[in-house]
């Protein structure tokens, strides 16, 4: 047992086309958000037209809901997050305001507002805390950091601020420390029980892909065309230099899985998938092409690990099986590899 362990520690990470589940348009139709519901039986999707469609588990379309215009009838939604319990949605709008909508574990559920959080500035990027299952942590175009709580207040608190736009923000593993990527290149660590925040590190260029992996390595990619990875004090541990390699251009968006060993990377025509490996303590890269996918513009994992969707900026969502490796044997079982604690056995007896 051990041995296969350590073999599939080394086996590089594969990723196989699966299924389109909504087709690409002819203009620019921007995929706004993309989030898997953590019990694996959900997937929520907003675009252009400012709704949420919600697709089972095998990518077909069972239900969609219109968003709610506050301030704006020209808002676009900025992302969209589910809940740890899989029944609530947020999603952050363009307009300055976070509506928490009650999605409910059946189908046939309403969709309702249950909490509206009015803010100050535009949400850039938020968090679920995995501390609290009633508390999102946000980072505004003004700079804030601000945890909203799901209460019958709407409560919003400041955490800790800059003066320039929060680009991005991550949770450690732990679900104790909160990073966040600002405008100014600079990137902040803040201290959730203390109640601490210092500035770890000016990065290269503005972080527009922020990720807290596995044993406090934090990766951190923009338009300079290099994936860096720094540990929990600001040092160099790993980079990848991308910038002799025409085909590669900025890196527009990213999604941890569950256990933070994958951070997946959008880019044009491509995704890149970094994965930790024990036996080495690095990450390693696997780089998937698509031709003519133009724009990954968002991205999220299945939470058992599985499946990695895609967004473009002209309407089309993509299903990949992400995989360490795949048997058939006889011609009647099918062995899929997802990880050390996930296989998968089918049986695709030729009749």
């Amino acid at each position: 047992k051990l041995i296969f362990i350590i073999f599939l520690f080394y086996i590089k990470m594969n990723a196989t086309f699966n299924k389109r589940i909504i087709q690409p348009l002819s203009q620019f139709s921007k995929i706004c958000g993309l989030s898997w519901s953590p019990n694996n039986m959900k997937l929520a999707v907003a675009n252009a037209d400012k709704k949420i469609y919600l697709f089972d588990e095998q990518g077909i379309n069972k239900d969609n809901f219109s968003t709610k215009a506050f301030k704006s009838e020209k808002y676009e939604i900025i992302q969209i997050l589910f809940n740890p319990e899989s029944t609530e949605l947020a999603v952050a709008q363009s307009d300055n305001i976070i509506n928490i909508y009650n999605i409910g574990l059946n189908w046939e559920e309403q969709k309702l507002i249950i909490n509206e959080f009015e803010l100050e500035a535009k949400p850039n990027c938020m968090i679920w805390s995995k501390i609290s299952t009633k508390e999102i942590y946000i980072g505004l175009s003004n700079g804030d950091i601000r945890t909203c709580l799901l209460d019958k207040n709407n409560t919003s608190n400041l955490l800790y601020r800059h003066s320039l736009c929060c680009i991005s923000i991550s949770l450690s593993f732990d679900g104790k420390y909160i990073i966040s990527g600002h405008r100014d290149c600079t990137i902040f660590i803040y201290n959730i029980e203390k109640n601490e925040v210092k500035k770890l590190v000016k990065h290269s260029c503005i972080p527009t892909c922020l990720a807290f992996g596995i044993y406090s390595s934090i990766l951190v990619a923009g338009n300079d065309f290099k994936v860096v990875i720094y540990n929990d004090t600001g040092e160099i541990i790993q980079s990848f230099d991308y910038s002799n390699n025409d085909n590669i251009k900025d890196f527009s968006c990213c999604a941890m899985n569950n256990s933070a060993d994958a951070i997946a990377l959008g880019n044009s025509n491509s995704f890149f998938i970094y994965s930790y490996k024990e036996g080495s303590n690095k990450w390693k890269d696997t780089i998937v092409k698509i031709e003519n996918y133009f724009v990954i513009s968002s991205i999220c994992w299945k939470p058992d690990k599985s499946a990695l969707v895609i967004g473009n900026l002209i309407n089309s969502v993509d299903i990949y099986d992400i995989y360490l490796k795949k048997i058939i044997k006889k011609d009647i079982y099918e062995i899929i590899y997802y990880n050390k604690n996930f296989i998968r056995f089918t049986n695709i007896k030729i009749k």
